[in-house]
């Protein structure tokens, strides 16, 4: 009874008002105020409260346009336009807590996810980090923050780069190694010297460098498309250089390509066509 008979600060009238046009008789009200006569004025009771309804639901809504207006103009002083883009690492804002978890021990964020794609008033499609999932709904950037992975943080203790960092435990290190001494019946002769280093030198195997191709790394052109090998993602892979395309699994791929192709693909497997713009809008 009390929310209905109490005006709105928006709409500036009571709900017991914009329903029936008139306010509502208190229990007090019923036994000191003396009951109208309405037998005899029926029609222009009936017809005054109709106006009264008619007039109190066009001030409402004119009430409450202004106040959303004036809701949204302090709104946004504190809140700026979200910058993010493709391929960014975000975490989520999860406010439900699961069940025999408390809320005060529950972790608020859940992540990182990577932006696969924008949509409509600041919507996101995210993927999941780990394992490259995609979630169902649309993410709005209100329950999103920046995530910065903690190989990418910046090491506060870190000293500069031109000065070595000694260690705590370790001001001076130890030297074990004792100097040593030259053989004076080996400096008599130069020749006997030259003999033993080319004979060390044949038992060196060859240099590492020339076995090189055996290690050889192929740079990836770009992901034609996926597929699913026993629950495993396998991508098709173009060779730069190369014509022939393989099959590779998904940890002989660099993450950061994996993220551009679910980022730049559908899961029909073909290229998102920007959408198109409403020529109305240009």
């Amino acid at each position: 009874m009390a929310f209905r008979m109490t005006p709105s600060a928006s709409l500036e009238f009571s709900p017991f008002y914009l329903v029936f046009g008139k306010e509502m008789n208190l229990p007090l009200d019923t036994s000191l105020i003396p009951k109208p006569d309405i037998n005899k004025n029926l029609v222009h009771h009936i017809n005054n409260v109709l106006d009264n309804m008619k007039i109190a639901r066009t001030l409402a809504t004119e009430n409450l346009k202004h106040a959303q207006e004036y809701q949204k103009l302090h709104y946004d002083k504190n809140t700026e336009k979200p910058t993010f883009e493709i391929q960014d690492q975000v975490l989520m804002y999860t406010p439900k807590v699961p069940v025999g978890l408390s809320s005060k021990l529950h972790r608020k964020f859940d992540g990182p996810f990577y932006i696969a794609r924008k949509g409509l008033n600041h919507t996101y499609k995210l993927r999941r980090c780990s394992n490259n999932k995609e979630l169902k709904s649309m993410i709005n950037a209100n329950r999103l923050k920046l995530y910065h992975p903690p190989d990418h943080r910046r090491d506060l203790g870190a000293p500069d780069d031109d000065v070595p960092r000694q260690d705590p435990m370790r001001i001076v290190p130890p030297n074990f190694v004792q100097p040593q001494q030259n053989d004076p019946q080996i400096d008599q002769n130069p020749h006997v010297n030259d003999q033993d280093n080319t004979i060390a030198d044949a038992d060196v195997p060859n240099d590492p460098i020339q076995d090189i191709d055996q290690n050889k790394t192929y740079e990836i052109s770009r992901i034609i498309k996926s597929r699913k090998n026993q629950g495993k993602p396998e991508f098709l892979i173009k060779w730069a250089g190369y014509t022939e395309k393989t099959w590779e699994p998904e940890e002989h791929i660099p993450t950061e390509i994996v993220r551009q192709f679910y980022a730049t693909r559908t899961q029909k497997d073909t290229r998102r066509r920007r959408p198109v713009k409403n020529p109305f809008f240009q």
